[in-house]
């Protein structure tokens, strides 16, 4: 879902606004190093140049739901980054012609789950390994974090973080087995979770890296973490017990039983952490573990937070109706929902928000003001609303050919 809050970082400002009326944007990589032209763009979109851009294609992680691209890649300054399962390492591709910008290659590395993720201008990814033993040194596993440059590639630091013991001689891996994971990053942190894909005995474990130079801050060998939020980090214990962890220190700062059984569990954005369980969802504030928002006897199926102030949440409702829910980041508010009988306005398919603007399946492609949910714009200009966001970018993923085709802001 994009719950995973699409995972696309950049400099993150409080806008209150008409996203209309926001001022052109200098989107170029080669604003901040890298080779390609500078091009303006306005941002947010608000249509888009039915003749794509590029389309992008790779060996990346294949395993998507529901059209989700963060789980095959994370975008920032004009780049998409990617795992690539054949080489076994990380691809930067550029958004504006599809061109491989460096892809770079982790020895003996295997097993790559969702995406690599970017922030502070770094990449990381996580990757299992296997690790030739020398003299009376055994083969062991590990499961190491590297960090790459995100404008160059180059690798800038690798972290062995534990949690891959191995008993099989042959080195396999067997299917109950952690692996690792990335479940978030900003400029100062990388968090990564260890745990199986499947049902294991061990239970999972949760590591919080320093983005600039990899340094282990902490470790808690019961955790699968889900969400990293300012000063705390929230995620699900072996026992299905919730838990928020200080950054600083990983001190537990509460615990608490939630009635959802053993939910999925996702950032939905600054100060929101949503939890599917198998009768009702919630938004909790990770901070607290207060519940700030119940589903009901509806049905939350994802969140989309636009990188300023804004996060929305679509589900259906008892009678399988679309619904929609805007909520205030900093107050929990919720802003606007739909559908609204008394408009006579029905609740689109949300697909993406960003910088104020929600992009969603109307009786066409169409955007919304985030903050106040009226109509901006009937169509778009796609056969297809995007996915993915960003500024001068709309991306939409196509599961049949396993590609994202790029479109690029109208008038840009």
């Amino acid at each position: 879902m994009t719950a995973a809050a699409v995972a696309v970082v950049g400099a993150v400002a409080a806008c209150s606004g008409d996203p209309v009326s926001a001022p052109p944007v200098d989107t170029s990589p080669g604003a901040h190093g890298g080779a390609e032209p500078q091009v303006k763009f306005q941002d947010p979109p608000q249509a888009f140049a039915p003749d794509h851009a590029s389309v992008l294609q790779g060996n990346w992680f294949s395993s998507v739901r529901n059209q989700d691209i963060d789980e095959v890649m994370t975008v920032g300054d004009g780049r998409a980054y990617a795992y690539d399962t054949k080489l076994v390492g990380v691809t930067g591709l550029r958004l504006a012609d599809g061109g491989t910008a460096w892809r770079t290659r982790v020895p003996d590395a295997d097993t790559l789950v969702s995406a690599p993720r970017f922030g502070g201008g770094i990449v990381a990814g996580a990757f299992r390994t296997d690790i030739a033993g020398t003299g009376t040194a055994e083969d062991r596993a590990a499961n190491v974090v590297v960090g790459f440059d995100a404008v160059s590639g180059k690798t800038l630091w690798t972290q062995d973080i534990g949690g891959a013991e191995n008993d099989d001689s042959d080195m396999l891996l067997a299917q109950d087995d952690p692996v690792p994971e990335i479940i978030d990053m900003d400029a100062e942190h990388v968090l990564v979770t260890v745990a199986s894909q499947g049902y294991s005995e061990t239970p999972p474990m949760s590591v919080l890296l320093d983005t600039r130079t990899g340094k282990v801050l902490w470790t808690d060998n019961d955790l699968k973490a889900a969400d990293l939020d300012g000063s705390a980090v929230d995620g699900a214990r072996d026992d299905g017990d919730f838990a928020g962890l200080s950054v600083s220190d990983g001190h537990e700062l509460w615990k608490r039983n939630l009635g959802l059984g053993h939910p999925l569990i996702a950032d939905a954005g600054p100060g929101l952490t949503l939890a599917m369980g198998t009768e009702h969802d919630l938004l909790i504030d990770p901070a607290t573990g207060k519940a700030v928002f119940d589903s009901g006897d509806t049905s939350l199926r994802g969140c989309d937070y636009d990188g300023r102030d804004t996060t929305v949440c679509f589900g259906t409702g008892s009678d399988v109706t679309g619904l929609a829910w805007a909520f205030d980041v900093h107050t929990h508010q919720v802003l606007w929902q739909l559908p609204d009988a008394a408009a006579h306005r029905e609740a689109p398919g949300v697909t993406a928000a960003w910088h104020g603007v929600v992009y969603g399946v109307g009786h066409d492609p169409m955007t919304l003001d985030a903050r106040t949910g009226k109509d901006l714009r009937a169509t778009t200009g796609l056969d297809d609303s995007p996915f993915l966001v960003t500024a001068g970018y709309g991306l939409v993923y196509d599961d049949l050919s396993h590609s994202v085709t790029v479109y690029q802001a109208a008038g840009g």
